[in-house]
């Protein structure tokens, strides 16, 4: 029976290096290994697997049959390995995963609520962005319910207390009236807010 220890990933990965040098000085060499302990690990392995993986000749070190079968299983197994630490080092730092965030009909047309979400989408390529339409209220009940992760919302003083936030941009909203009303509005509801533009 084979122990586990047998098949450590630098036993693979010394393995392979012979297999693609045909040649035990090269793999050494270029994996930075004393040759001797290149093969005592080359060993360990075709005794734990029970069959010679390599065989040396005059032209070189080639794969026998079982060499061959092993040697594709393995290639594929240290690149799930690799992989996996990609994929784990990127969501580590928040460069993988997903992103659900919440925008109303105002937000979603705001031109630095588009930039940011171009600017987000340009730094974490790996990350999946998710929106989703709702109003400000709804944003607020999804947000306590961790239904979303973020949202861009009107401001709401009492609902963001108990929320981190930051200011992403402001609109201002005019009052249109017909040409020549604006005198009769100031005369009637007097208000330092009132500009005085011609509309």
């Amino acid at each position: 029976m084979w122990r586990r220890d047998a098949m450590s990933l630098h036993k693979l990965r010394y393995f392979i290096a012979v297999a693609e040098h045909q040649s035990f000085t090269r793999a050494a060499a270029a994996m930075n290994i004393a040759q001797s302990a290149l093969s005592r690990h080359i060993a360990e392995l075709e005794q734990a697997i029970g069959a010679p993986l390599l065989q040396r000749s005059p032209h070189g070190v080639h794969m026998t049959p079982v060499g061959r079968v092993f040697f594709d299983d393995s290639r594929g197994a240290l690149a799930q390995v690799d992989n996996a630490f990609t994929q784990a080092r990127l969501a580590a730092a928040g460069s993988l995963g997903s992103l659900t965030i919440g925008v109303n009909e105002l937000s979603v047309r705001h031109p630095s609520v588009i930039d940011a979400l171009a600017a987000f989408a340009r730094t974490h390529p790996a990350v999946q962005l998710r929106a989703y339409m709702m109003t400000s209220i709804e944003q607020f009940r999804a947000l306590r319910n961790r239904q979303i992760d973020a949202g861009f919302v009107i401001e709401r003083p009492n609902d963001l207390a108990e929320l981190d936030h930051l200011p992403v941009g402001r609109d201002d909203f005019l009052l249109a009236l017909p040409k020549g009303m604006f005198w009769r509005l100031a005369v009637s509801y007097p208000s330092p807010r009132w500009r005085t533009n011609p509309l």
